[in-house]
């Protein structure tokens, strides 16, 4: 079983990522933009899945013979991923803002920010999907 490298695109992703969220962090924009982390918690989505499926299907660390990367298998794999991490994340977010501003964060905020992770996820299941097939 050959092990394939990580793959250049999500280190990439990554690095944008990180990027991004660093000169928000520096300029508020989370606080000030209201909006803002929406796109941040798609792209984090995006970015799991994509490191959750290329672990599971295309690493070489598994023998996959017998389970082919389905479009279900990748959508499972793919959502799964994003949104375990991303209920971590939450549940991280949540235990800080109750020891450093003695309240959670708003419920709604929680679940939209897991359903943005999880449609990320999803995209990336299909777009994987789609590369498979023409690969």
């Amino acid at each position: 079983m050959t092990q394939r490298k990580f793959p250049w695109f999500l280190a990439v992703a990554l690095f944008i990522i990180t990027g991004v969220n660093s000169v928000a962090n520096y300029y508020s924009w989370y606080w000030t933009i209201r909006w803002f982390d929406m796109p941040m918690h798609f792209a984090g989505g995006a970015w799991l899945a994509g490191v959750t499926i290329w672990w599971k299907f295309f690493s070489g660390r598994q023998d996959m013979s017998s389970v082919a990367p389905t479009i279900t298998r990748l959508i499972v794999w793919g959502v799964g991923g994003a949104f375990v991490i991303g209920l971590g994340w939450e549940v991280y977010e949540s235990v800080v803002s109750f020891l450093t501003q003695g309240h959670i964060n708003n419920i709604q905020d929680t679940i939209s920010d897991l359903f943005l992770d999880m449609a990320g996820g999803t995209l990336v299941a299909i777009l994987y999907n789609i590369r498979k097939r023409y690969a």
